[in-house]
Parts: C-alpha cells; structure tokens; sequence
C-alpha cells in the first residue's frame, strides 16, 4: 500500500526534474566536446577521465581544514580530490562545488600518509590516489 504510493510520489518528483537534468546533461556534452554520451569513470580513474567527487562529511578535512572530496567509485575507493583543484571547482562554480565537483582528470597517482600530507589521511594505512581535476561545467553568472 504505502510503499507503492511512495514509489509514484518520487516517479512523479523525477518527471518535474527530467528537464533540469536534460539541460544539465546537455552542458556536459558540450562540456566534454563531441562524445555522444559523456560518461563518468566510477571503475578505474586515469588522466582525461570524467570523475564525480564528492564531499566525504565536515569530519574529513585537509590540512587546511576543507573537507575531503572522494570520487563516486564502484570497487575503486582512495581516490581524494587535491585541495588546490577543490579550490579551483570553488571559485568556478561555488554552488555546485557544495553538493559535487565534476571534472576531467588532469593527474592522479597513487600515494601514502607519509608521502603526502596534503589531504591529512594520517589515519588511512592503505595506499589512496591523489586527483587532480579541472571543471567541466562553470558557473551561470561567468562570461
């Protein structure tokens, strides 16, 4: 009973959204040039991928206390997004960049808490992958 109208209600949400969501898709193919269907890499991560990072909590922050970004990942996890290409998705699109940040991979290699403290994970004993991104989308209100 209940589960079913549940169900209807968020089909019902998703419609009112499918025209946002078209534009949105529409402005990262034009984004990412003549791909067809642009796809993000949620598998493996290397230089000129589409990544989708994502906030991990206000508790994970780098050394200069921003939060920690991840990328969305299937069986693929450490991928942290540096906090100067955090900084760069900040100033080019503020808005988006609280919920998400999507972008072409520019670099990403695999390091260590020892290597490198930039992201502050003192704490993780595997190795994890730093990633720096560009933008792909900008913000409305820039020229």
């Amino acid at each position: 009973g209940g589960e079913r109208r549940l169900s209807s209600r968020h089909a019902h949400e998703s419609l009112l959204d499918a025209p946002a969501l078209e534009v949105l898709v529409e402005r990262v193919a034009r984004a990412v040039g003549d791909m067809d269907t642009p796809k993000i890499s949620l598998a493996r991560f290397g230089q000129g991928d589409l990544a989708l990072f994502m906030p991990c909590g206000k508790e994970r922050v780098d050394k200069h206390g921003n939060t920690l970004y991840v990328a969305f990942n299937v069986n693929c996890p450490g991928h942290f997004l540096h906090p100067t290409s955090l900084q760069n998705f900040l100033t080019h699109d503020p808005q988006r960049a609280e919920s998400y940040c999507l972008g072409r991979l520019t670099l990403c290699y695999e390091s260590t808490a020892d290597d490198d403290d930039e992201l502050n994970l003192g704490s993780e004993a595997r190795p994890f992958h730093v990633c720096y991104a560009e933008p792909i989308l900008r913000d409305e209100c820039e020229a």
